[in-house]
């Protein structure tokens, strides 16, 4: 995917100092690109108009002539990558709870409770945040829906956390 994004940056410059502007410009897309490969990770997945990415897809369309956005995944990956980051969770859970010991499951639930509620709402606060419009028509909707980051998180993230807690 990079090797379209430095074409498509090429294509758009004839100096080099053409390219370090626009590779500097494109380090402010970094918040939104981080929060949209989380999305997709998760399963949520992600829109630049009306492409949408999303694990075990195959995005096919025109994209706006920004170069990163051209570093977006293809169908190669299947929607079973979303196993990943809550196998990462329950392992993490476990391992925490093991090592913590905790005096109580009541406990370590209302604490696991806790912390899944700060991050579920700031998956939907990032999702918020990195999504929008550019322009009207065709680019009216970009980014990770807040309410599929919220349903997915949930699913993909906090589900395995607490179960792992309470094992």
């Amino acid at each position: 995917a990079w090797h379209r994004v430095s074409y498509a940056t090429g294509g758009l410059t004839d100096s080099g100092l053409d390219t370090a502007a626009i590779w500097l410009a494109q380090l402010g897309y970094l918040p939104t690109l981080i929060t949209w490969a989380l999305g997709w990770l998760i399963g949520a997945g992600y829109s630049i108009g009306p492409v949408r990415f999303v694990p075990g897809t195959d995005a096919t369309g025109l994209l706006p002539a920004v170069p990163v956005l051209g570093a977006g995944p293809h169908s190669a990956w299947s929607g079973w990558i979303s196993l990943v980051p809550a196998a990462v969770m329950l392992a993490l859970a476990i391992w925490r709870t093991r090592r913590h010991g905790e005096a109580s499951l009541i406990a370590s639930m209302l604490k696991a409770v806790a912390s899944s509620v700060v991050l579920l709402a700031s998956l939907v606060l990032a999702a918020t945040l990195t999504s929008g419009a550019i322009g009207n028509g065709v680019l009216a909707r970009n980014g990770v829906w807040p309410l599929h980051m919220l349903a997915f998180g949930a699913l993909v993230i906090v589900a395995p956390y607490l179960i792992g807690v309470a094992i």
